[in-house]
């Protein structure tokens, strides 16, 4: 039978960031952009994305919001309309 042994190691230093990086306004209207077109070939009047404390990844990409509480609810363009943005109850 193969011996364990715990050993006490310590936690690595590292400095934390000084600032909070923000990516730019265009990055977030690039995305939309590129999704937008894709659900326009796809042949789709709209899309939607879902995101809320556990699973806010897909929407925090897109949009730069990642929610803490509540859901949101994050609509894509209806047949050429400007995105709506609203926060889900």
């Amino acid at each position: 039978m193969a011996h364990v042994e715990f050993v006490a190691k310590p936690l690595p230093h590292y400095e934390l960031p000084a600032e909070v990086p923000v990516l730019p306004g265009e990055i977030y209207r690039t995305r939309y952009q590129n999704l937008d077109s894709v659900r326009k070939r796809a042949g789709y009047d709209c899309f939607l994305i879902y995101g809320d404390r556990e699973h806010a990844g897909n929407l925090a990409w897109l949009t730069g919001f990642a929610p803490r509480f509540e859901g949101v609810l994050d609509s894509g363009a209806i047949r050429g309309t400007s995105p709506h943005r609203g926060e889900h109850r």
